[in-house]
């Protein structure tokens, strides 16, 4: 594959922060509606770049046991994070045969996930998620991208324990 001959990037250390705010039982007992927005940047020279996300999220529950959510996000990377991941610059067009290119800042994707979390216990549970990302703007025209697909499916299952 033509993107394994790019330059490897290294990995990246992100220290950030997040605002989350909940509101409960708007629709029916024991719903919750959450939003948050979460800002983080390279603290460790790889990209130097800033990434903010707002995600929304609605859960219900089904039963006493049973607790279904959905899930909404986008992502904001700044230029020099876009640079890092999605540009292909000269050197890199060269020996990969990608057409160079240079990303600027903007959404970078979008995703939506749902979720179940079954309580075994008061304590155990079994959560299970499946997330679809779609990548957007500049990040999807990036030729790094068009080696693969801007449509990302991820699933799970985790198991979880409340201390």
């Amino acid at each position: 594959m033509r993107v394994d001959k790019l330059r490897d990037v290294d990995a990246a250390l992100e220290v950030g922060g997040f605002i989350a705010l909940q509101a409960t039982e708007l629709l029916r007992d024991r719903d919750a509606l959450s939003g948050r927005i979460e800002v983080v940047g390279d603290v460790s020279d790889a990209h130097d770049g800033q990434l903010v996300t707002i995600r929304g999220d609605y859960s219900i529950p089904a039963s006493k046991v049973l607790r279904f959510g959905i899930g909404l996000d986008t992502t904001y990377a700044s230029s020099d994070y876009m640079d890092t991941y999605f540009s292909v610059d000269t050197g890199n067009a060269s020996r990969s045969g990608l057409n160079t290119f240079n990303a600027g800042s903007g959404f970078k994707d979008i995703g939506l996930d749902l979720s179940a979390m079954y309580s075994v216990t008061e304590r155990w549970g079994v959560l299970s998620l499946i997330r679809s990302t779609h990548i957007v703007n500049d990040a999807s025209d990036s030729p790094i991208v068009n080696e693969g697909s801007v449509h990302q499916l991820f699933g799970g299952i985790a198991v979880s324990y409340r201390f």
